[in-house]
């Protein structure tokens, strides 16, 4: 009734919309999850499909993700660890 779609776990790089369909996009919690080289991709290809005049929102969630389960640590628990540590610990 509102012409809303949800696409989750979908490849926002390949998305099968037409061109200028889209008039806002939100996303929560996502791109930080994803790594550094697709981003650049995502957002080049993203913009076929959003109209001229587009609002976007992202919220990106740059706390330490282990401090969600685990109150003994705090939200940047991970600048205590070394670029190459962290990524053996966590993958990103």
């Amino acid at each position: 009734m509102a012409n809303i779609y949800y696409l989750a776990l979908a490849d926002a790089a390949n998305a099968n919309l037409l061109n200028n369909s889209i008039d806002y996009y939100i996303s929560t919690n996502v791109l930080e999850h994803i790594p550094y080289e697709f981003l650049k991709n995502i957002f080049i290809k993203g913009k076929r499909i959003l109209k001229y005049k587009v609002i976007t929102i992202h919220f990106i969630d740059l706390s330490d993700h282990f401090q969600h389960k685990d109150n003994s640590i705090g939200r940047i628990n991970f600048l205590l660890f070394s670029d190459n540590d962290w990524t053996n610990i966590a993958g990103n």
